[in-house]
Protein backbone atom coordinates (compact mmCIF):
# COMPACT_ATOMS: atom_id res chain seq x y z
CA UNK A 1 0.00 0.00 0.00
CA UNK A 2 1.54 3.11 -0.94
CA UNK A 3 0.14 5.24 2.21
CA UNK A 4 1.53 2.38 4.57
CA UNK A 5 4.95 2.46 2.43
CA UNK A 6 5.00 6.86 2.52
CA UNK A 7 4.39 7.00 6.34
CA UNK A 8 6.65 4.70 7.28
CA UNK A 9 8.98 6.27 5.10
CA UNK A 10 7.95 9.41 6.10
CA UNK A 11 6.22 10.06 9.12
CA UNK A 12 8.47 10.11 12.36
CA UNK A 13 5.53 10.59 14.56
CA UNK A 14 4.10 7.16 13.62
CA UNK A 15 6.86 5.31 13.94
CA UNK A 16 6.71 2.38 16.74
CA UNK A 17 9.18 1.64 19.56
CA UNK A 18 11.59 -1.27 18.44
CA UNK A 19 11.60 -2.95 22.16
CA UNK A 20 10.49 -6.31 22.54
CA UNK A 21 6.79 -6.33 22.93
CA UNK A 22 4.27 -8.70 21.66
CA UNK A 23 0.76 -9.67 22.88
CA UNK A 24 0.70 -12.64 24.65
CA UNK A 25 -0.67 -14.49 22.08
CA UNK A 26 -1.09 -14.34 18.17
CA UNK A 27 -1.72 -16.29 14.59
CA UNK A 28 0.89 -17.28 12.87
CA UNK A 29 0.12 -16.80 9.07
CA UNK A 30 3.42 -18.70 8.01
CA UNK A 31 2.21 -21.73 6.41
CA UNK A 32 -1.06 -22.87 7.67
CA UNK A 33 -2.67 -20.58 10.30
CA UNK A 34 -1.97 -21.39 14.15
CA UNK A 35 -1.86 -20.09 17.29
CA UNK A 36 1.17 -19.53 18.71
CA UNK A 37 2.20 -18.43 22.22
CA UNK A 38 4.78 -15.83 22.33
CA UNK A 39 6.61 -16.41 25.41
CA UNK A 40 8.76 -18.93 23.26
CA UNK A 41 10.04 -15.85 20.74
CA UNK A 42 13.17 -14.24 21.96
CA UNK A 43 13.59 -12.42 18.89
CA UNK A 44 14.95 -8.43 19.03
CA UNK A 45 13.00 -6.32 18.13
CA UNK A 46 10.19 -7.91 18.00
CA UNK A 47 8.40 -9.23 14.86
CA UNK A 48 6.23 -6.88 13.27
CA UNK A 49 1.99 -8.03 13.28
CA UNK A 50 -1.79 -6.74 12.64
CA UNK A 51 -4.33 -5.75 14.86
CA UNK A 52 -7.94 -6.42 14.16
CA UNK A 53 -10.90 -4.37 14.98
CA UNK A 54 -14.70 -6.21 14.31
CA UNK A 55 -17.92 -6.32 14.85
CA UNK A 56 -18.95 -9.51 17.55
CA UNK A 57 -22.35 -8.98 16.29
CA UNK A 58 -26.01 -9.47 17.60
CA UNK A 59 -25.07 -13.12 18.25
CA UNK A 60 -21.46 -13.17 20.13
CA UNK A 61 -21.98 -16.63 21.51
CA UNK A 62 -21.96 -18.12 17.69
CA UNK A 63 -18.52 -16.65 16.82
CA UNK A 64 -15.80 -19.24 16.80
CA UNK A 65 -13.11 -17.94 19.25
CA UNK A 66 -10.22 -19.01 22.16
CA UNK A 67 -11.36 -21.16 25.04
CA UNK A 68 -9.80 -23.83 27.17
CA UNK A 69 -11.18 -26.35 25.19
CA UNK A 70 -9.96 -25.90 22.04
CA UNK A 71 -6.54 -24.18 22.47
CA UNK A 72 -4.21 -26.97 21.79
CA UNK A 73 -6.08 -27.46 18.77
CA UNK A 74 -5.50 -23.90 17.75
CA UNK A 75 -1.59 -24.60 18.47
CA UNK A 76 -1.37 -27.05 15.67
CA UNK A 77 -3.89 -25.61 13.04
CA UNK A 78 -6.69 -22.53 12.81
CA UNK A 79 -10.13 -24.47 11.41
CA UNK A 80 -10.51 -21.79 8.62
CA UNK A 81 -13.73 -23.55 7.51
CA UNK A 82 -14.86 -22.13 11.24
CA UNK A 83 -13.80 -18.19 10.67
CA UNK A 84 -15.95 -15.61 9.47
CA UNK A 85 -16.00 -13.65 6.29
CA UNK A 86 -14.01 -10.83 7.55
CA UNK A 87 -11.22 -12.99 10.13
CA UNK A 88 -10.23 -14.43 6.28
CA UNK A 89 -10.24 -11.89 4.78
CA UNK A 90 -8.12 -9.88 7.60
CA UNK A 91 -5.39 -13.39 7.25
CA UNK A 92 -5.04 -12.70 3.32
CA UNK A 93 -5.39 -9.18 3.96
CA UNK A 94 -2.16 -9.27 5.96
CA UNK A 95 -0.40 -11.80 3.90
CA UNK A 96 -0.39 -9.90 0.79
CA UNK A 97 1.23 -7.00 2.62
CA UNK A 98 3.78 -9.12 3.64
CA UNK A 99 3.12 -9.26 7.69
CA UNK A 100 3.76 -13.26 9.29
CA UNK A 101 1.51 -12.21 12.23
CA UNK A 102 -2.06 -11.10 13.47
CA UNK A 103 -4.02 -10.28 16.87
CA UNK A 104 -7.53 -10.81 16.75
CA UNK A 105 -9.61 -10.91 20.22
CA UNK A 106 -11.71 -13.52 19.95
CA UNK A 107 -8.85 -15.86 19.20
CA UNK A 108 -5.91 -14.54 21.01
CA UNK A 109 -7.89 -13.78 24.13
CA UNK A 110 -9.27 -17.55 26.27
CA UNK A 111 -12.70 -16.48 25.91
CA UNK A 112 -14.13 -18.98 28.97
CA UNK A 113 -11.39 -18.11 31.62
CA UNK A 114 -12.57 -14.23 33.40
CA UNK A 115 -8.58 -14.22 35.04
CA UNK A 116 -7.13 -14.58 31.27
CA UNK A 117 -9.62 -12.11 29.48
CA UNK A 118 -9.10 -9.25 32.60
CA UNK A 119 -5.09 -9.80 32.45
CA UNK A 120 -4.95 -9.50 28.13
CA UNK A 121 -7.98 -6.15 28.69
CA UNK A 122 -4.76 -4.36 31.13
CA UNK A 123 -2.58 -5.20 27.85
CA UNK A 124 -4.81 -3.25 25.10
CA UNK A 125 -3.01 -0.53 25.20
CA UNK A 126 0.33 -1.77 24.15
CA UNK A 127 -1.45 -4.28 21.51
CA UNK A 128 -2.53 -1.60 20.17
CA UNK A 129 -0.22 0.93 20.28
CA UNK A 130 2.58 -1.75 19.32
CA UNK A 131 0.65 -3.19 16.30
CA UNK A 132 2.57 -2.00 12.96
CA UNK A 133 -1.43 -1.58 11.44
CA UNK A 134 -4.74 -1.52 12.50
CA UNK A 135 -7.42 -3.55 10.20
CA UNK A 136 -10.92 -2.30 10.61
CA UNK A 137 -13.39 -4.12 8.71
CA UNK A 138 -17.09 -2.49 8.75
CA UNK A 139 -19.38 -3.59 5.87
CA UNK A 140 -22.16 -1.76 4.76
CA UNK A 141 -24.16 -4.40 3.15
CA UNK A 142 -25.44 -6.91 5.71
CA UNK A 143 -25.18 -9.76 1.98
CA UNK A 144 -21.71 -8.77 1.80
CA UNK A 145 -20.25 -10.09 5.45
CA UNK A 146 -16.42 -9.40 4.87
CA UNK A 147 -13.74 -6.72 4.30
CA UNK A 148 -13.73 -7.22 0.56
CA UNK A 149 -16.45 -6.53 -2.45
CA UNK A 150 -17.14 -6.16 -5.63
CA UNK A 151 -18.66 -2.25 -6.45
CA UNK A 152 -20.91 -1.71 -9.35
CA UNK A 153 -19.64 1.07 -11.72
CA UNK A 154 -22.63 3.31 -10.00
CA UNK A 155 -20.67 2.69 -6.65
CA UNK A 156 -17.34 4.07 -8.24
CA UNK A 157 -19.12 7.40 -9.63
CA UNK A 158 -20.74 7.91 -6.54
CA UNK A 159 -17.04 8.22 -5.18
CA UNK A 160 -15.69 10.57 -7.33
CA UNK A 161 -15.77 14.54 -6.04
CA UNK A 162 -15.83 17.67 -8.50
CA UNK A 163 -14.46 21.41 -8.31
CA UNK A 164 -16.43 23.94 -8.72
CA UNK A 165 -14.57 27.71 -8.74
CA UNK A 166 -17.24 30.47 -7.97
CA UNK A 167 -15.77 34.34 -9.10
CA UNK A 168 -17.81 37.41 -8.07
CA UNK A 169 -16.35 40.47 -8.66
CA UNK A 170 -13.64 40.63 -5.35
CA UNK A 171 -14.66 37.31 -4.54
CA UNK A 172 -12.59 33.70 -6.12
CA UNK A 173 -13.26 30.62 -4.06
CA UNK A 174 -13.10 26.53 -5.35
CA UNK A 175 -15.10 24.35 -3.51
CA UNK A 176 -14.85 20.16 -3.63
CA UNK A 177 -18.27 18.49 -4.12
CA UNK A 178 -18.46 14.89 -3.23
CA UNK A 179 -20.76 12.91 -0.84
CA UNK A 180 -20.08 13.39 2.86
CA UNK A 181 -19.33 9.58 2.97
CA UNK A 182 -16.25 9.80 0.86
CA UNK A 183 -14.39 11.84 3.18
CA UNK A 184 -12.78 10.41 6.28
CA UNK A 185 -13.77 7.60 8.88
CA UNK A 186 -13.50 9.69 12.30
CA UNK A 187 -14.95 9.41 15.51
CA UNK A 188 -18.48 10.87 14.44
CA UNK A 189 -19.55 8.74 11.38
CA UNK A 190 -22.57 7.44 11.15
CA UNK A 191 -21.16 3.86 10.57
CA UNK A 192 -21.47 1.16 12.67
CA UNK A 193 -18.09 -0.07 13.54
CA UNK A 194 -16.91 3.55 14.41
CA UNK A 195 -19.86 3.14 16.76
CA UNK A 196 -18.26 0.59 18.78
CA UNK A 197 -16.55 1.59 22.00
CA UNK A 198 -14.19 -1.14 22.02
CA UNK A 199 -12.92 0.15 18.53
CA UNK A 200 -12.80 3.52 19.32
CA UNK A 201 -9.98 3.22 22.12
CA UNK A 202 -8.87 0.64 19.44
CA UNK A 203 -8.97 3.77 16.48
CA UNK A 204 -7.02 5.87 18.99
CA UNK A 205 -4.21 3.79 20.54
CA UNK A 206 -3.17 2.60 16.63
CA UNK A 207 -0.67 4.38 15.09
CA UNK A 208 -2.16 3.80 11.90
CA UNK A 209 -5.55 2.42 10.47
CA UNK A 210 -6.64 1.31 7.52
CA UNK A 211 -10.43 1.05 6.98
CA UNK A 212 -12.62 -1.64 5.02
CA UNK A 213 -15.97 0.08 4.03
CA UNK A 214 -17.89 1.34 1.29
CA UNK A 215 -14.34 2.36 -0.02
CA UNK A 216 -11.19 2.03 1.88
CA UNK A 217 -9.87 4.90 4.38
CA UNK A 218 -6.64 5.64 5.50
CA UNK A 219 -5.60 7.35 8.46
CA UNK A 220 -2.46 7.29 10.39
CA UNK A 221 -1.39 9.95 13.03
CA UNK A 222 -0.17 12.66 10.40
CA UNK A 223 -3.03 12.08 8.21
CA UNK A 224 -6.63 11.11 6.15
CA UNK A 225 -6.85 9.96 3.07
CA UNK A 226 -9.18 7.67 0.99
CA UNK A 227 -9.94 6.19 -2.53
CA UNK A 228 -11.85 9.69 -3.17
CA UNK A 229 -9.02 11.77 -1.83
CA UNK A 230 -5.97 9.19 -2.58
CA UNK A 231 -2.97 12.20 -1.16
CA UNK A 232 -5.06 13.07 2.28
CA UNK A 233 -7.03 15.94 2.53
CA UNK A 234 -9.04 17.99 -0.13
CA UNK A 235 -5.99 20.55 -0.55
CA UNK A 236 -3.67 17.16 -1.18
CA UNK A 237 -1.65 18.09 1.88
CA UNK A 238 -2.48 16.46 5.26
CA UNK A 239 -4.54 16.99 8.46
CA UNK A 240 -3.83 16.64 12.26
CA UNK A 241 -5.24 12.93 12.95
CA UNK A 242 -7.33 11.97 16.78
CA UNK A 243 -4.18 9.80 16.63
CA UNK A 244 -2.11 13.02 17.48
CA UNK A 245 -4.02 13.19 20.84
CA UNK A 246 -1.51 12.20 22.85
CA UNK A 247 0.70 14.90 21.92
CA UNK A 248 -1.46 17.52 23.03
CA UNK A 249 -1.81 16.53 26.80
CA UNK A 250 -0.27 18.09 29.32
CA UNK A 251 -0.11 18.37 32.79
CA UNK A 252 -3.05 19.81 34.85
CA UNK A 253 -5.26 19.66 31.25
CA UNK A 254 -8.19 17.44 31.66
CA UNK A 255 -10.12 19.10 28.74
CA UNK A 256 -8.88 16.66 26.03
CA UNK A 257 -10.08 13.43 28.53
CA UNK A 258 -13.61 14.89 28.77
CA UNK A 259 -13.75 15.57 24.88
CA UNK A 260 -12.50 11.64 24.71
CA UNK A 261 -15.34 10.81 27.05
CA UNK A 262 -18.27 12.60 25.77
CA UNK A 263 -17.32 10.89 22.38
CA UNK A 264 -16.49 7.10 23.90
CA UNK A 265 -19.98 7.30 26.19
CA UNK A 266 -22.22 7.64 22.41
CA UNK A 267 -20.48 4.51 21.43
CA UNK A 268 -22.13 1.45 21.92
CA UNK A 269 -21.39 -2.07 23.86
CA UNK A 270 -22.45 -5.06 23.41
CA UNK A 271 -21.67 -6.06 27.15
CA UNK A 272 -22.89 -3.16 29.38
CA UNK A 273 -20.21 -4.43 31.88
CA UNK A 274 -17.53 -3.30 30.03
CA UNK A 275 -18.31 0.26 30.11
CA UNK A 276 -15.60 0.99 32.78
CA UNK A 277 -12.88 -1.45 30.88
CA UNK A 278 -13.58 -0.55 27.16
CA UNK A 279 -11.79 3.11 27.86
CA UNK A 280 -9.04 1.86 30.51
CA UNK A 281 -6.00 1.38 27.85
CA UNK A 282 -6.59 4.83 26.65
CA UNK A 283 -6.80 6.24 30.61
CA UNK A 284 -3.39 4.58 31.13
CA UNK A 285 -1.71 6.91 28.68
CA UNK A 286 -3.76 10.27 30.12
CA UNK A 287 -2.76 9.05 33.44
CA UNK A 288 1.24 8.95 31.93
CA UNK A 289 0.72 12.39 30.71
CA UNK A 290 -1.94 14.01 33.31
CA UNK A 291 0.47 12.67 36.42
CA UNK A 292 -2.50 12.52 38.53
CA UNK A 293 -4.05 9.28 40.27
CA UNK A 294 -6.82 7.88 37.81
CA UNK A 295 -10.01 7.47 40.02
CA UNK A 296 -12.14 5.70 38.15
CA UNK A 297 -12.80 7.48 35.57
CA UNK A 298 -11.78 11.11 37.04
CA UNK A 299 -8.91 12.36 37.72
CA UNK A 300 -7.91 13.37 41.61
CA UNK A 301 -6.29 16.71 40.92
CA UNK A 302 -9.87 17.85 39.14
CA UNK A 303 -11.23 17.30 42.51
CA UNK A 304 -14.20 18.35 43.72
CA UNK A 305 -15.36 19.66 40.51
CA UNK A 306 -15.24 16.14 38.56
CA UNK A 307 -17.85 14.99 40.42
CA UNK A 308 -20.27 17.45 39.21
CA UNK A 309 -20.59 15.11 35.59
CA UNK A 310 -24.51 14.30 34.64
CA UNK A 311 -25.97 12.91 31.52
CA UNK A 312 -28.06 14.56 29.29
CA UNK A 313 -31.72 13.39 28.96
CA UNK A 314 -32.34 11.56 26.04
CA UNK A 315 -35.99 10.12 24.81
CA UNK A 316 -36.82 7.04 25.72
CA UNK A 317 -33.66 6.26 27.63
CA UNK A 318 -33.20 4.37 30.51
CA UNK A 319 -30.74 4.63 33.37
CA UNK A 320 -29.62 1.72 35.14
CA UNK A 321 -27.07 1.04 37.63
CA UNK A 322 -26.04 -2.69 37.55
CA UNK A 323 -25.60 -4.87 40.85
CA UNK A 324 -22.54 -6.20 40.32
CA UNK A 325 -20.17 -4.01 41.28
CA UNK A 326 -17.76 -2.25 39.04
CA UNK A 327 -16.82 0.70 40.12
CA UNK A 328 -18.11 3.59 42.80
CA UNK A 329 -21.40 5.31 42.22
CA UNK A 330 -19.47 8.57 42.32
CA UNK A 331 -18.51 7.78 38.78
CA UNK A 332 -19.87 8.13 35.53
CA UNK A 333 -19.22 4.39 34.43
CA UNK A 334 -21.29 3.10 37.22
CA UNK A 335 -24.29 4.31 35.20
CA UNK A 336 -25.41 2.74 31.92
CA UNK A 337 -27.04 4.74 29.55
CA UNK A 338 -26.12 5.73 26.23
CA UNK A 339 -26.29 9.48 26.33
CA UNK A 340 -23.88 12.71 26.03
CA UNK A 341 -22.29 13.44 29.34
CA UNK A 342 -21.77 16.87 30.86
CA UNK A 343 -19.24 17.79 32.98
CA UNK A 344 -18.34 21.12 35.14
CA UNK A 345 -19.16 24.30 33.46
CA UNK A 346 -16.40 26.41 31.85
CA UNK A 347 -17.18 28.98 33.71
CA UNK A 348 -16.39 27.65 36.93
CA UNK A 349 -13.62 25.45 36.11
CA UNK A 350 -11.89 28.82 34.90
CA UNK A 351 -12.84 30.76 38.42
CA UNK A 352 -12.22 28.26 40.45
CA UNK A 353 -8.89 29.11 42.43
CA UNK A 354 -9.60 32.62 41.98
CA UNK A 355 -11.76 35.23 44.51
CA UNK A 356 -14.79 34.31 42.64
CA UNK A 357 -14.75 30.45 43.36
CA UNK A 358 -14.76 28.57 46.57
CA UNK A 359 -14.10 24.73 47.06
CA UNK A 360 -16.31 23.47 49.92
CA UNK A 361 -14.93 20.26 50.62
CA UNK A 362 -11.39 19.21 50.90
CA UNK A 363 -10.44 15.84 49.34
CA UNK A 364 -8.56 13.74 52.34
CA UNK A 365 -8.19 10.83 50.32
CA UNK A 366 -9.10 8.26 47.38
CA UNK A 367 -8.12 4.65 48.01
CA UNK A 368 -8.66 2.20 44.88
CA UNK A 369 -8.27 -1.59 44.97
CA UNK A 370 -7.77 -3.28 41.77
CA UNK A 371 -7.41 -7.71 42.14
CA UNK A 372 -4.94 -7.12 39.40
CA UNK A 373 -2.94 -4.10 39.77
CA UNK A 374 -4.25 -2.44 37.08
CA UNK A 375 -6.83 0.40 38.57
CA UNK A 376 -7.54 1.39 34.65
CA UNK A 377 -9.70 -1.54 33.63
CA UNK A 378 -10.89 -3.36 37.08
CA UNK A 379 -11.57 -2.52 40.57
CA UNK A 380 -13.39 -4.29 43.73
CA UNK A 381 -13.67 -1.13 45.95
CA UNK A 382 -12.93 2.79 45.86
CA UNK A 383 -13.46 4.97 48.91
CA UNK A 384 -13.53 9.02 48.48
CA UNK A 385 -12.76 10.45 51.30
CA UNK A 386 -14.07 14.26 52.34
CA UNK A 387 -14.15 16.71 54.56
CA UNK A 388 -16.95 19.17 54.07
CA UNK A 389 -21.07 19.86 55.61
CA UNK A 390 -23.59 17.85 55.08
CA UNK A 391 -27.20 18.47 55.45
CA UNK A 392 -30.16 16.42 55.24
CA UNK A 393 -33.26 17.58 52.54
CA UNK A 394 -36.26 16.98 52.91
CA UNK A 395 -38.13 15.27 50.22
CA UNK A 396 -41.02 17.95 49.78
CA UNK A 397 -38.10 20.77 49.46
CA UNK A 398 -37.34 18.87 46.10
CA UNK A 399 -40.82 18.15 44.91
CA UNK A 400 -40.92 21.78 45.13
CA UNK A 401 -37.63 22.77 42.90
CA UNK A 402 -37.34 22.25 39.42
CA UNK A 403 -35.53 19.14 38.12
CA UNK A 404 -32.87 19.71 34.96
CA UNK A 405 -31.18 17.88 32.48
CA UNK A 406 -27.81 20.21 31.99
CA UNK A 407 -25.27 21.83 34.82
CA UNK A 408 -25.98 24.90 32.91
CA UNK A 409 -29.68 24.91 34.79
CA UNK A 410 -30.98 26.09 38.18
CA UNK A 411 -32.57 22.84 39.95
CA UNK A 412 -31.48 19.52 40.69
CA UNK A 413 -31.13 16.14 38.54
CA UNK A 414 -31.63 12.35 39.97
CA UNK A 415 -29.08 10.06 38.23
CA UNK A 416 -31.41 7.23 38.07
CA UNK A 417 -35.06 8.85 37.71
CA UNK A 418 -37.28 10.41 40.64
CA UNK A 419 -38.20 6.47 41.71
CA UNK A 420 -34.38 5.95 43.16
CA UNK A 421 -35.10 8.26 46.33
CA UNK A 422 -38.59 7.43 47.23
CA UNK A 423 -38.71 6.30 50.94
CA UNK A 424 -35.16 7.34 51.37
CA UNK A 425 -33.69 10.25 53.56
CA UNK A 426 -31.29 12.17 50.37
CA UNK A 427 -28.64 14.55 51.92
CA UNK A 428 -27.02 17.61 50.18
CA UNK A 429 -23.12 17.94 50.15
CA UNK A 430 -21.88 21.22 48.84
CA UNK A 431 -19.09 20.49 46.79
CA UNK A 432 -18.19 23.98 44.92
CA UNK A 433 -19.26 27.43 45.26
CA UNK A 434 -19.05 30.29 42.56
CA UNK A 435 -19.32 34.20 41.80
CA UNK A 436 -21.53 33.99 38.49
CA UNK A 437 -22.10 37.73 37.31
CA UNK A 438 -22.61 38.95 40.78
CA UNK A 439 -24.90 36.08 41.56
CA UNK A 440 -24.04 33.25 44.15
CA UNK A 441 -24.44 29.74 42.69
CA UNK A 442 -23.52 26.67 44.86
CA UNK A 443 -23.00 23.12 42.99
CA UNK A 444 -23.57 20.08 45.12
CA UNK A 445 -23.99 16.66 45.56
CA UNK A 446 -27.49 14.46 46.37
CA UNK A 447 -26.33 11.42 48.74
CA UNK A 448 -28.34 8.71 49.98
CA UNK A 449 -27.10 6.61 52.67
CA UNK A 450 -24.87 3.27 51.69
CA UNK A 451 -27.21 0.25 52.91
CA UNK A 452 -25.25 -1.81 55.52
CA UNK A 453 -22.30 0.82 54.94
CA UNK A 454 -20.28 2.08 57.76
CA UNK A 455 -21.46 5.32 59.71
CA UNK A 456 -21.29 8.68 57.17
CA UNK A 457 -20.89 6.35 54.39
CA UNK A 458 -22.97 7.84 51.37
CA UNK A 459 -23.73 7.06 47.38
CA UNK A 460 -24.23 9.45 45.23
CA UNK A 461 -28.08 10.15 43.79
CA UNK A 462 -27.57 12.60 41.52
CA UNK A 463 -26.85 16.33 41.65
CA UNK A 464 -28.12 20.05 42.82
CA UNK A 465 -27.39 23.80 41.49
CA UNK A 466 -28.96 26.65 43.25
CA UNK A 467 -28.88 30.39 43.09
CA UNK A 468 -28.81 32.43 46.08
CA UNK A 469 -32.38 33.60 44.75
CA UNK A 470 -33.92 30.60 43.92
CA UNK A 471 -32.37 28.30 46.73
CA UNK A 472 -35.15 26.96 49.08
CA UNK A 473 -35.31 28.52 52.20
CA UNK A 474 -34.34 25.26 54.00
CA UNK A 475 -31.05 25.18 51.84
CA UNK A 476 -29.65 28.81 52.54
CA UNK A 477 -26.89 26.85 54.96
CA UNK A 478 -25.49 26.27 52.45
CA UNK A 479 -24.79 29.80 51.27
CA UNK A 480 -22.95 30.42 54.41
CA UNK A 481 -19.86 28.68 53.16
CA UNK A 482 -19.59 32.00 51.14
CA UNK A 483 -18.22 34.03 54.00
CA UNK A 484 -14.55 34.85 54.05
CA UNK A 485 -13.62 33.22 57.28
CA UNK A 486 -14.83 29.61 55.96
CA UNK A 487 -12.05 27.25 56.16
CA UNK A 488 -11.35 24.20 54.52
CA UNK A 489 -8.98 22.82 57.48
CA UNK A 490 -12.35 23.34 60.00
CA UNK A 491 -14.94 21.36 58.14
CA UNK A 492 -17.58 19.72 60.59
CA UNK A 493 -18.06 16.72 58.66
CA UNK A 494 -15.87 13.61 57.12
CA UNK A 495 -17.40 11.99 54.59
CA UNK A 496 -16.70 8.60 52.75
CA UNK A 497 -18.42 8.22 49.32
CA UNK A 498 -18.45 4.55 47.34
Amino acid sequence: MRWWKDCEENHTECQIQSDAWLPTRLLDLYGPPKLVATSDYSTTPAPPYVALSHRWGSEPEKIFKLESSNESELMNLVPLEKLSRVFLDAIKFTRRVGIRYLWIDSLCIMQDSVSDWKAEAALISQVYANCVLNITADPTDSTVPGMFRERAYEELCYMSHHEKTIIRQNFHQSYILTMSKNFFVGFNEARSLQRRAWVFQEHLLSPRTVHFSDQVFWECRRMHASETFPRGDTQGGVRISPKHWKSLIQPGDHAHWYEVLRMYLKCELTFPSDRFIAIGAVAMQFGERLQTQYCAGLWQDDMPSCLLWCFGATEGSVVTRQTTYRCPTWSWASLDIKSAINFHDATMVETLGTEDAKKLVRVVDVKIESPFGNVYTDITSAELLLNGRIGLVDSSTLADCSPWCGPWTLGYILDLGPDSVEDLDVYLLPLVAVADNETDVVHSLLLKASPGGKEATYERVGLARFSRELCPEELLWTFDMFDDDYCLEDLPHQVTLV
